[in-house]
């Protein structure tokens, strides 16, 4: 990567072919050609520029967002945050020349998302080069700004946006206590039962801005749990995607009142499938489900064997088995059964763990691990080009 600071005090990156390459292959999880193009210079942006920063000034810099959290963003906002230590820089990219600085709603309003500076953008893919060619604080967008309610906007003239980017480092590490961001308002409370039926109405096909479809508060507040934007974001790319199944709630409601996908295991294994497991106590729940990964498997299904146990009032311990059903006595060989996350708020112990079947396998099992009420992972079954994916929340 090369750096120039230009007469004008900008900040110049050339970008690497590499990089073009590699980020348009990662950009292409999205539901339209723009938002993919979103999704590639934003990540093109963040990674120059956070390499700069980690190189140049602050090895402590990250990226406020892990890539899999930052493709549920990029499929609704343009934008992309450095983090270093307490501040916050928002990443504004754009292909034009601006007159001013544009910011969208959600960085500016969401008290989780707000920045401390805002650094507009400019990439031009055919100089394989961008600039940074100015900043403003949040404060400035707050009392300086005008907001278009329509596209919901704020906007800072060009003449209200300071260019000198050889002050902006100084400026940023020595006022420290400076203020930069305004007071703004909390995010409003949703039920869990509202952010279902909304991301439902916002999944949809026709939807084609979600973020100018229900009020801002509303939309604010779906946007800002990790969880529900990631769910979002995941059935709008994949309309069939699932809700996920729910953990805490297998121990407080009875069977009748469950998902009706996930059944006790003898609905579809013989009665002595149990093996033993700390997770599989009897004052815990079992539930199994059928696991369909067609032509793959000849039409053969297996069964997918999650038993919760409670630690505590807040922990409870996750035991994962594969089986075959009954009319099968044992696994096909070379099945995977993988314990993966894409959220912030995964269960970290045992994460990323894979397991695959022998020849004569009667099941397989991942090792058990414990989480939080709220944290989230998922497993996946697959067997050659075939992979079914199954999200869980305790």
């Amino acid at each position: 990567m090369s750096f120039t600071l230009a007469e004008s005090t900008e900040w110049w990156f050339e970008i690497p072919p590499d990089l073009q390459e590699q980020y348009w292959r990662q950009s292409q999880a999205h539901t339209t050609d723009s938002r993919c193009w979103n999704a590639y210079l934003n990540q093109l942006c963040l990674s120059l520029i956070l390499d700069w920063i980690r190189t140049e000034e602050a090895p402590e810099a990250t990226s406020w967002l892990i890539p899999e959290a930052a493709s549920a963003v990029w499929e609704f906002v343009n934008g992309s945050a450095i983090q270093i230590a307490n501040q916050r820089l928002v990443l504004i990219p754009t292909e034009v020349i601006e007159d001013d600085l544009e910011i969208p709603q959600e960085w500016v309003d969401i008290p989780s998302w707000a920045g401390d500076y805002y650094l507009g953008v400019e990439v031009s893919l055919d100089a394989e080069s961008l600039r940074v060619w100015g900043y403003a604080t949040h404060l400035e967008l707050k009392t300086l700004g005008s907001y278009d309610p329509d596209d919901r906007f704020y906007f800072l003239d060009a003449q209200q946006v300071s260019t000198d980017l050889t002050t902006f480092s100084v400026i940023r590490q020595r006022c420290i206590n400076e203020q930069t961001r305004a007071a703004i308002a909390p995010v409003q409370t949703i039920l869990e039962s509202q952010a279902d039926n909304l991301i439902e109405r916002l999944s949809k096909p026709l939807v084609t801005f979600p973020r100018l479809e229900i009020p801002f508060p509303i939309w604010g507040a779906l946007l800002a749990q990790d969880e529900w934007r990631q769910r979002l974001y995941n059935q709008r790319l994949d309309p069939s995607h699932k809700q996920p199944a729910r953990l805490s709630k297998w121990l407080q409601e009875s069977v009748e009142a469950l998902e009706s996908l996930w059944q006790n295991p003898e609905v579809f294994l013989e009665r002595n499938y149990v093996r033993k497991s700390r997770a599989e106590q009897e004052d815990g729940v079992k539930k199994a489900k059928l696991i369909d990964l067609g032509i793959q498997l000849r039409s053969q299904s297996v069964v997918l064997l999650v038993a919760i146990a409670p630690e505590n009032e807040e922990r409870v311990s996750v035991c994962v088995q594969l089986h075959p059903t009954p009319e099968e006595r044992f696994l096909p060989q070379n099945l995977k059964l993988a314990l993966v996350s894409t959220a912030k708020d995964v269960v970290t112990e045992k994460l990323e763990q894979e397991v695959d079947s022998r020849e004569q396998d009667n099941y397989i099992q991942l090792k058990r691990f414990k989480g939080k009420v709220g944290e989230s992972f998922s497993v996946q079954v697959t067997f050659g080009e075939a992979r079914v994916t199954e999200d869980f929340v305790i």
